[in-house]
Formats: C-alpha cells, sequence, structure tokens
C-alpha cells in the first residue's frame, strides 16, 4: 500500500544538493533538477513565454539538434514568428537581429551535437546578447563535463544534460519561472549518484585525444573518419563512417569481438533507433543518407591498439552475411 503523492518540497531539496556542487555559490542564481534535458527545455520555454507574452518571436540555431527544432515548430503552432539561424548569420548578428530585436523572446542554440560531439561557437550569440534583454537558451550534452560551469549572465539560461534521464538547468537572475510539472514529479525515488557526479568535476579533454586521432587515422579498408582535421569536437568518442554497412550491423559485431559494453558502442543508423524518420534532422543539415546508416561512435576509453583490426574482423562478418557466404 501507498499513499499516491508527491512529497512536498522534495524538487527544491534536490536542486539546492546541484547547487552545492557548482563551482560558484551565488544566491542569485537559480538552480533547477529537470528528469532530462527535453524536459527542461520545454518547461523553461514555455515558462519564459507565459512570462514575457507580448514578445512573439524566438531564434533558433537550425540543425544542431532535434529538440530544439521540436521547440520551434510548437512555437510555430501558437503563433509565434520563428527565425532560423544558419551558422554564417552567426558572424552578421546585427543584420538578422535589427529587424526583430524589438519582438525576440529568445534565441535557442546547441553548444555540442549530441551524436558525433562536434562542438559549436556560442560566444557570437553571447556577444551579441549580452547587453540586451533577450532570453539565450543553450543545451550541453557533453561540453559541461569538461570544461568549469561558468555562472550566467542575467538573461541566460544553460540546460546540462547529466543523464538520459536527468538534467540541470542553471540562470541568471532574469530568470525567474516556475516550472509547472517539475516539482509536482517523483523527486524522492530519483536515484541522484550518477547526475551528481557530473557536475563540479572536469574530464581531461587531452586524456584521450592521441587514443581517437590514432584509431581514425588507421581505420580498416571500408571505414573513414566522420571529422576532418582541425573540427571542433569533444574527444570523448571515435566517429567512424562505413557507408556500405549499416551501423547497427557494425557495433553489433564489433561489440562482441572487442569484449565491449553495450555502452561503448552505438550508430545514428536508423535500424538502430526504430525510426525511419530520426534522420531527417540529420540529413536536412546536410549529412548524406549513406553516412547516417554507416556512422558509428566509439567510447574513446574503450579504445585500443586492437581495435582498428578487431573492427576489421567484424567488416569481414557482415560482409559475408551481404553475400550469403
Amino acid at each position: 500500500m501507498r499513499i499516491d503523492l508527491p512529497v512536498v518540497g522534495e524538487w527544491n531539496k534536490v536542486s539546492e544538493k546541484f547547487r552545492e556542487k557548482l563551482p560558484f555559490q551565488d544566491p542569485l542564481v537559480l538552480v533547477q533538477a529537470y528528469m532530462g534535458y527535453q524536459h527542461a527545455l520545454h518547461e523553461s520555454t514555455l515558462g519564459v513565454a507565459r512570462l514575457f507574452s507580448h514578445n512573439k518571436t524566438i531564434a533558433i540555431v537550425e540543425n544542431a539538434e532535434p529538440a530544439l527544432q521540436e521547440i520551434a515548430v510548437g512555437f510555430s503552432e501558437e503563433g509565434y514568428t520563428v527565425k532560423t539561424l544558419k551558422a554564417a548569420d552567426l558572424a552578421n548578428g546585427a543584420e538578422w537581429l535589427a529587424p526583430i530585436q524589438n519582438e525576440l523572446l529568445l534565441v535557442l542554440f546547441s553548444q555540442d551535437d549530441p551524436i558525433t560531439g562536434r562542438r559549436y561557437d556560442g560566444s557570437p550569440i553571447d556577444q551579441l546578447l549580452k547587453d540586451k534583454r533577450i532570453f539565450r537558451v543553450s543545451v550541453s550534452h557533453t561540453v559541461h563535463e569538461f570544461e568549469p560551469i561558468k555562472r550566467p549572465e542575467l538573461f541566460e539560461i544553460r540546460i546540462l544534460s547529466l543523464t538520459p534521464g536527468f538534467s540541470l538547468l542553471v540562470a541568471g537572475e532574469r530568470y525567474r519561472v516556475p516550472p509547472v510539472i517539475a516539482p509536482r514529479l517523483p523527486w524522492a525515488h530519483v536515484d541522484l549518484t550518477e547526475p551528481l557526479s557530473k557536475v563540479g568535476s572536469i574530464r581531461d579533454s587531452e586524456k584521450h585525444k592521441q587514443a581517437v586521432l590514432n584509431f581514425e587515422s588507421a581505420l580498416p579498408q571500408g571505414f573513414t573518419p566522420f571529422f576532418a582535421q582541425g573540427d571542433l569536437r569533444i574527444f570523448d568518442r571515435a566517429v567512424i563512417v562505413n557507408e556500405g554497412m549499416d551501423g547497427s550491423a557494425v557495433i553489433e559485431h564489433l561489440g562482441p569481438i572487442a569484449n565491449y559494453p553495450a555502452a561503448a558502442l552505438d550508430t545514428s543508423s536508423p535500424c538502430r533507433w526504430n525510426n525511419t524518420k530520426y534522420i531527417d534532422w540529420l540529413i536536412s543539415r546536410g549529412e548524406k543518407p549513406e553516412t547516417v546508416r554507416g556512422l558509428v561512435v566509439i567510447a574513446a576509453e574503450a579504445l585500443t591498439e586492437k581495435t582498428p583490426e578487431q573492427l576489421a574482423a567484424a567488416a569481414v562478418k557482415i560482409t559475408q552475411l551481404q553475400e550469403g557466404i
């Protein structure tokens, strides 16, 4: 038997536990716990819209993160004007901002790619809006693990994805939005061990870099690196492509050969996600369908000197299956 009611005040207690882990302690900064980054995105953006209902325009940096596009669609359905920004627009901020500045409620962007770990430079947006009364909402999938969490500016909202089911929102003084759903969720039953470990400790960005680069430069025939030399990225994963194979088949065969745990391998293949529309946002940003289907991600800490030959052995098995041998 149980009394099926939420524990009053538990959400505030959980949020304060994470505040204590931040590298800065400032009572003016708002710290809020959410069940996943998409939960935080929806509550924060809709909350800002409720409080500042006179501003009817939002801007979104395109194709960096599918969840941002979902937010944009939702606002569009509510009658908002959605300004889509391309990467080239960020360097010419004054040109796109001037016509919409008086109506602009917020700007949405991602600090990194949730699949490949590509980093995006949000500094042009920060510089452009730092003295303006416009909210800027950013999502970090992994960046916050490799650099100190900075104190947010007045109108800045940062969403840190700590685990698949937990995220932290850190915001400046002008964000005072009471969430609708978060305080009513069963926080007393949430295991905070892993999320708490992701805040306040910084991973060494150089630790696995050479192992990733060495592996990506010694790939067996048919495989190519996803990134070009000099691309801005997080070196916590190797990202490779075989356009002649499905990524789900590659990880299915590589895992047992290399004795990898499931968490060390993944792919953007629609077969892995059981959704043919999953690739739409990747295609819209310019990736080829063959690249999306054949893209494989390997955790940097799982790489060894034998990984290239193990990958080659997996490819041989897949080729045999393809040829019916």
